[in-house]
């Protein structure tokens, strides 16, 4: 069951693309420790084709929320050197897990 973040007041969905100085698991493991301490981030994800390294999930109460995130915690990890955000306007939930299932 799914968490409505809406309801409980965080009216901002973020996907947040973060790089990192070094690629490697040293710097990945101490970047995803520093980001557990921010109960804001819903998810952390580790990608590849993108000019990111991570793309998180962030929730927020409004704007000066955000950039309290944003500025304070987030760009203050030492292995952040860029960040780049986008804000979801809606989300669809088109995943359907038992046609998948289905399928097997």
């Amino acid at each position: 069951r799914e968490i409505n973040f809406n309801k409980l007041g965080f009216s901002l969905h973020i996907l947040l693309q973060v790089s990192l100085s070094k690629h490697d698991s040293e710097t990945f493991d101490k970047f995803l420790q520093e980001i557990e301490d921010i109960p804001e981030v819903t998810n952390a994800f580790l990608v590849t084709g993108q000019s990111a390294d991570f793309i998180l999930e962030l929730v927020a109460r409004n704007m000066d929320d955000y950039s309290e995130i944003l500025l304070r915690r987030i760009g203050k990890i030492d292995s952040v050197v860029a960040l780049h955000s986008s804000f979801v306007i809606k989300e669809y939930n088109v995943f359907n897990c038992y046609k998948l299932l289905n399928k097997l």
